[in-house]
């Protein structure tokens, strides 16, 4: 036995052993889930690998017994994390919805390999991987593009935000090492554990062409804040009379939310809520709803 064990030591130092070994795998299978039938081996360095990573660590589930899921209700993305686990071979994937979300299903011996690879959790993470922070920037900005896809938001700034402050303080610091200026950390004031953090609005450019976005909604959003930064570039301000006329004649058509009206105009939400607010303190409009979530209409 112990013979055996120095062999195998061996073996692993031998690379034309390690290639035989890894040509000859013909099938990965753990305890639960399906199995990987010939399997990519070896695994490198790559966009999708680490985009599959930073989704587990979002909105993805890898537990040690049942088998894992990404879980996101923008096909766009299931389709992407779909294509993405391709690198492993020809991976089999169903889907399940439950009643607030859609899961996409996959191999559990994904999971508990990168589990080892990066030495992490997938369950409550509290960090990142530390090989990304020595890798490309392309492979940087597709871990960044895939965690401001689950977590983060795009309104009046770009916001991440996550319930440990380890991890956001991460992907704060990766997000700097593309040059790009965030925020200070700040704590949610109605929620105990929950933190965040804002690109800088002078780098909003630099975002979009390292890290960027898929889900079709936050791109759009994103398209929108670079218009109005293009806008203010070349017009500052606009005659507050004309502004709030566009405003009403906007709801003569029907009800609009906050976001539909700053996209319409091209104004920041703090913009934007200036003339809302002269307009219903004038007894000119009212509000349902909360937050950028409002609507708005004519009295």
């Amino acid at each position: 036995m112990r013979k055996l064990e120095k062999i195998l030591k061996k073996s692993c130092t031998s690379r034309k052993l390690k290639k035989v070994i890894e040509q000859s795998i013909v099938k990965i299978r753990v305890r639960a889930g399906k199995a990987i039938t010939n399997p990519k081996l070896r695994i490198e360095e790559s966009l999708e690998l680490y985009r599959i990573v930073a989704h587990l660590i979002g909105d993805g589930f890898a537990g040690k017994t049942h088998v894992p899921y990404y879980s996101n209700n923008c096909k766009e993305l299931r389709y992407q994390f779909k294509k993405d686990l391709q690198i492993f071979g020809k991976i089999p994937t169903y889907e399940r919805k439950t009643k607030t979300v859609t899961c996409l299903m996959f191999p559990k011996p994904i999971s508990d390999i990168l589990r080892h690879i990066f030495k992490i959790e997938f369950i409550r993470p509290t960090k990142l991987p530390k090989e990304i922070f020595s890798a490309s920037d392309k492979c940087k900005g597709a871990f960044l593009q895939a965690l401001f896809d689950d977590e983060g938001c795009i309104s009046s700034n770009i916001v991440i935000a996550m319930n440990n402050f380890n991890l956001v303080n991460s992907i704060k610091n990766l997000t700097e090492s593309l040059d790009i200026k965030t925020s200070k950390i700040t704590k949610r004031k109605d929620h105990k554990f929950y933190y965040s953090f804002s690109v800088s609005e002078k780098d909003i450019i630099s975002f979009k062409e390292k890290i960027g976005v898929i889900h079709p909604k936050k791109i759009k959003r994103l398209n929108y804040k670079l218009k109005i930064k293009e806008r203010n570039n070349i017009t500052r301000t606009r005659p507050l009379n004309w502004t709030r006329s566009r405003i009403l004649s906007l709801l003569k058509r029907g009800s609009m939310t906050t976001t539909e009206m700053s996209n319409k105009l091209l104004l920041t939400f703090p913009g934007i809520y200036h003339h809302l607010n002269y307009l219903k303190n004038s007894k000119k409009i009212i509000d349902y709803g909360y937050k950028n979530k409002k609507e708005w209409y004519l009295l």
